[in-house]
């Protein structure tokens, strides 16, 4: 009975240090979401989104598809995510069906936001200042580019390419750069939106990129931005991954750090067969185009994040041929 009573004194000796171990590992658990909610709170922060949408103007009538259909849908998944974005920047935004169906209402969520790069070529409110060469000829459409924001922008600026492939479509798009100044809680954020030269059969648009790069890289440089302050690059800047010398010297001429990694074998690019618009020209493609970096000349974050790929389905079908891509970058504060 002695014996009995020993292991039973044992056994509940242990089961209460278990216990207590237990108990000791759900406080610590508990301390650590706390400790890392109040780190998140003391931290500055800005989430950016980039995204292709893939509505092309007038001109290229042939190549538009389920223009309103696609940009009503859009607005759907955009607005289901408004609470986790601060700003977006949009790529090929040609056309009045994305205007009426998407823009429009989108300023609802994001009050603060530019015009179309390359819609305007004079002097206006639109613009603290418009550089490069902005065509007004009939015969060329804006830039597409668009930079909406939840947050105040302080400052908007324009800039069109002087660099352009002669002969394909860009060379008559006003294509180019937005630039905005973005105050959130009373910090500032610079935030720079492009959309590149593009490949064509039989033109390859290597060299024109690495210079409209170099125009961006001189523009920017112009506006002596603090350097205690952020500035992020993002867009579509169709330049493969895979093309090991283009991809290091877009992050060369920038400046800039980006944390991201693509295997065509098993991951999926912001240009995928996997994407229904894509897959029924390209059966074979998939590569990442469009990509969010941050200067290194300006004010760091706590650490480079990973940039997502972000895949928009809709009623079995791609809402645009470019796959999304979103970053959000924390900054200690200053």
């Amino acid at each position: 009975m002695k014996n009995l009573q020993y292991y039973v004194a044992i056994f509940t000796l242990l089961l209460f240090f278990s216990c207590s171990e237990d108990d000791n590992n759900i406080k610590d658990y508990e301390n650590q979401i706390k400790s890392q909610k109040n780190k998140n709170r003391n931290t500055e922060s800005l989430t950016i989104l980039s995204y292709n949408i893939f509505h092309l103007p007038g001109i290229a009538l042939i190549k538009q598809y389920k223009e309103e259909e696609r940009s009503k849908k859009q607005l759907q998944v955009l607005t289901k995510m408004a609470p986790s974005l601060d700003v977006i920047v949009f790529q090929e935004g040609f056309n009045h069906h994305v205007e009426t169906h998407l823009f429009n209402k989108l300023k609802n969520i994001y009050p603060y936001n530019t015009v179309l790069v390359g819609q305007y070529c004079s002097a206006n409110s639109n613009w603290d200042s418009i550089s490069g060469n902005c065509s007004n000829s009939m015969f060329v459409v804006n830039g597409g580019v668009r930079i909406f924001s939840k947050h105040p922008i302080d400052s908007k600026k324009q800039y069109v390419f002087n660099n352009s492939g002669f002969g394909t479509a860009d060379y008559y798009s006003n294509k180019g750069a937005a630039y905005v100044e973005v105050t959130k809680n009373g910090k500032k954020y610079h935030i720079v939106g492009t959309h590149l030269q593009a490949d064509q059969e039989n033109y390859n648009g290597s060299t024109v990129r690495i210079n409209q790069l170099k125009e961006i890289k001189n523009w920017v440089d112009s506006m002596d931005i603090p350097v205690s302050e952020p500035l992020i690059y993002a867009g579509d800047m169709n330049i493969e991954y895979t093309d090991t010398p283009s991809y290091t010297s877009m992050k060369s001429i920038l400046n800039s750090k980006i944390y991201y990694s693509f295997n065509p074998s098993t991951d999926i690019g912001t240009y995928s067969n996997t994407n229904t618009l894509v897959n029924k020209e390209y059966p074979d493609y998939n590569n990442t185009l469009d990509y969010i970096l941050i200067s290194k000349d300006h004010k760091k974050p706590i650490y480079i994040p990973q940039m997502e790929v972000l895949q928009f389905v809709r009623d079995k079908e791609d809402l645009s041929d470019h796959n999304a891509i979103k970053a959000t970058y924390r900054f200690n504060p200053s």
